[in-house]
């Protein structure tokens, strides 16, 4: 059972135990056990989950969960009490912020034959990671103006970066070379 942000459990012999303290004003409305060693707590102040007698994560942490389940294929569904209902395939994800503070827009996600993996964004942004290495941030310019990637594309052993205003190629030695137009001009 829980109380504000504690959550509790009674043994066989009706003894109360504290199990675990959220941090802040992170109020229980629900909980869901899905073994003894991994409960998901629904709480106002997002999802955290209770692993292996510890807090090990809050997800949604700017939304009010009030229930979540798990369904027959063993994927999540949470509801919410002001944005609807999401559906978790699996909170087994890789997360990874790309060594940014503040929010980032990104466009467009491609990864090659090599498993390197590349990420565009705004403000002529885009982010590179290698198989075992973190991500890279990565600025082209186009004539001092602000371009938007749009897309990411691989040809033989090219690697082709599509902004609005410019086609940035990165060939096999990873060096770069503007191609002379832009999405917009196709």
């Amino acid at each position: 059972f829980s109380e504000k942000n504690h959550l509790y459990y009674i043994d066989a012999e009706n003894q109360i135990f504290s199990l675990a303290t959220l941090p802040g004003e992170a109020e229980i409305l629900q909980i869901f056990v899905e073994n003894p060693n991994k409960i998901y707590i629904c709480t106002r102040k997002g999802l955290y989950l209770f692993e292996n007698q510890k807090i090990t994560h809050c997800f949604f942490k700017n939304d009010v969960i009030s229930n979540i389940t798990k369904d027959f294929e063993g994927s999540y569904w949470i509801s919410t009490l002001k944005k609807g209902v999401f559906y978790v395939p699996s909170f087994d994800v890789f997360v990874d912020l790309l060594n940014e503070v503040n929010p980032l827009k990104l466009n467009c996600i491609s990864i090659n034959n090599e498993n390197e993996i590349w990420i565009g964004g705004d403000n002529n942004n885009y982010y590179h990671k290698y198989p075992g290495t973190p991500f890279t941030k990565k600025t082209f310019f186009t004539d001092g103006q602000t371009d938007q990637i749009k897309n990411i594309r691989f040809f033989d052993s090219n690697t082709y970066i599509i902004g609005k205003k410019t086609v940035l190629k990165v060939d096999s030695t990873k060096k770069t070379s503007d191609c002379g137009f832009g999405a917009n001009d196709i």
